[in-house]
């Protein structure tokens, strides 16, 4: 419940700012046309984006002690997995469909596939299974 609560909070947080930053070029509507479309998709990737970042963010702080360094991890296994995709020759390789930036590229795109949502939500659900399971064990075992 703890973990939910702060995964759940983390991302309400982060959703209303993506929420504010996918309103604002709405007013460029009023000057020339837009496809609507592709910003919704861009907006709801980038959703998911964050919800999968935080869940790995919230995996990583439970495995260490100190705030900084739960942090810093986080950010180096953000870094590591956009490193990944990055290297990746093209859009079809492993490295490229494993990595969260990977499958946020076809929201860029303006594609909305269900792998990807799917994708999604096994990665938040697979980093929040691990916090979950990791803060039992360290009530447990101290």
């Amino acid at each position: 419940q703890i973990v939910l609560g702060k995964f759940v909070g983390l991302v309400f947080f982060l959703w209303l700012v993506v929420l504010f930053c996918t309103l604002m070029p709405l007013v460029l509507e009023l000057g020339t046309p837009m496809d609507i479309g592709m910003l919704l998709a861009n907006g709801l990737g980038l959703l998911l984006l964050t919800a999968s970042y935080a869940a790995l963010g919230l995996y990583v702080s439970a495995l260490v002690v100190q705030p900084v360094v739960a942090a810093i991890g986080a950010l180096a296994v953000l870094l590591g997995l956009w490193l990944a995709d990055a290297s990746s020759s093209g859009d079809f390789t492993l490295w490229h469909a494993l990595t969260p930036t990977g499958q946020f590229s076809w929201f860029n795109r303006g594609l909305l596939g269900s792998s990807s949502l799917v994708y999604f939500l096994l990665f938040c659900m697979f980093f929040l299974l691990l916090t979950i399971r990791r803060v039992r064990s360290n009530r447990m075992y101290g």
